[in-house]
């Protein structure tokens, strides 16, 4: 699914401004229109808590964005790339929490003790297919043509739908979890889902800014070549392919919140460092330690989430993915604000800031829960 989303969305904009023709100011409305994406996902997730089987909804979730992507390859103007993106490719948020979701369930159902380990690989899987996509994309768009690229977007969700036929519905954890105790009423849980989702909106705000001005700081103000940033991301995603599943082995023997605040707290160096970078060598050093914020908010993180809300496991992870939704033009509006201000890359002490507090606050917060359970 990783690869079916990275494969179609990276390429969306140039088949707006090459072959409908749309102007720049276009594009960033029919990306404008992806901030729909929580609210369907804090929906579906209210909505898939109450179902008798989630995998119906996950199937069908995926299903509709795989008629989305082949709609949006066929469109001819702006009006109808707005009404696809509204109706069909809110739901990309909405999949990736109805699927850890039910892996939450199945892992709960086969009672396995490795909980974080695999969601965690699940997710280092995930980022994986992010890295794949792009790269599938430029070879079908440069062979094929920009249309064939979201026909392949389809074709690949619907085989992720396909795959999840050999999953049989478990037994709800509402149904198997015990009762709730006094100290975790649903409001208390309410109100750490909100503070939690604050807290990634803030940290994956920083890693939006990133994205958006570390190839500017790269070819702009060190002088290097585009393809000297591809290979930057290349070799953090090398590193994350081995450090999510290490990453889940650790949360499993010494406790996922202790990894998160590890996460955090490695995020304010990392950022600090990016802040005051001068020559390329200090990018690969950022981009390593940067690897360990990625697995503990997307690793780590939703397991997380899905312990504090043990009943309701579509909630705890459509908080997640909501989340990340506000957090990247939140992220861009940040980061055109400081840009300005502090310049580059003087603007990155500010996600480290981001980092440091959720840090420290998430340490106490987690430390709190502990000694009240």
């Amino acid at each position: 699914m990783g690869a079916a989303a990275s494969c179609a969305i990276s390429l969306a904009a140039l088949y707006l401004t090459d072959e409908i023709r749309i102007p720049p100011s276009g594009v960033g409305i029919f990306f404008l229109v992806q901030l729909l994406a929580p609210a369907v996902s804090i929906g579906a997730g209210w909505l898939s808590d109450r179902l008798p089987n989630r995998l119906s909804l996950l199937r069908g979730c995926i299903l509709w964005l795989a008629v989305g992507w082949l709609l949006f390859g066929i469109t001819t103007d702006l009006a109808d790339a707005l009404l696809v993106s509204a109706l069909f490719l809110c739901f990309t948020g909405t999949v990736n929490a109805q699927f850890f979701s039910v892996a939450t369930e199945q892992i709960v159902s086969e009672d396995e003790p490795r909980r974080n380990m695999i969601t965690s690989t699940l997710r280092g899987g995930n980022a994986v297919g992010y890295v794949i996509g792009p790269a599938l994309a430029s070879f079908l768009a440069t062979g094929l043509g920009l249309r064939t690229v979201f026909v392949s977007a389809a074709i690949l969700y619907i085989l992720a739908a396909g795959s999840t036929l050999w999953l049989r519905p478990s037994n709800r954890i509402s149904d198997r979890a015990a009762a709730r105790p006094p100290h975790q009423p649903s409001g208390r849980i309410g109100f750490q889902l909100c503070a939690y989702g604050a807290g990634i909106t803030l940290v994956l705000s920083g890693d939006a800014m990133k994205l958006g001005y570390m190839p500017v700081l790269v070819v702009d103000h060190l002088g290097h070549r585009p393809a000297d940033f591809g290979i930057l991301l290349s070799a953090s995603a090398v590193v994350e392919f081995v450090v999510f599943p290490l990453a889940g082995v650790l949360a499993d023997r010494i406790g996922p919140a202790k990894v998160i605040t590890i996460a955090l707290l490695i995020g304010a160096v990392d950022y600090s460092i990016l802040a005051r970078t001068s020559s390329i060598w200090q990018l690969y050093v950022v981009q390593i330690l940067h690897v360990a914020v990625i697995v503990g908010m997307f690793g780590i993180g939703i397991a997380y989430l899905q312990g504090i809300s043990s009943r309701r496991p579509g909630m705890a992870s459509s908080t997640f993915f909501a989340a990340q939704g506000v957090a990247t033009p939140l992220g861009g509006l940040i980061g055109s604000l400081s840009v300005g201000v502090a310049g580059l890359p003087g603007m990155f002490f500010l996600p480290a800031i981001f980092c440091l507090l959720c840090g420290v606050s998430f340490a106490v917060f987690a430390g709190r829960e502990k000694t009240r359970s």
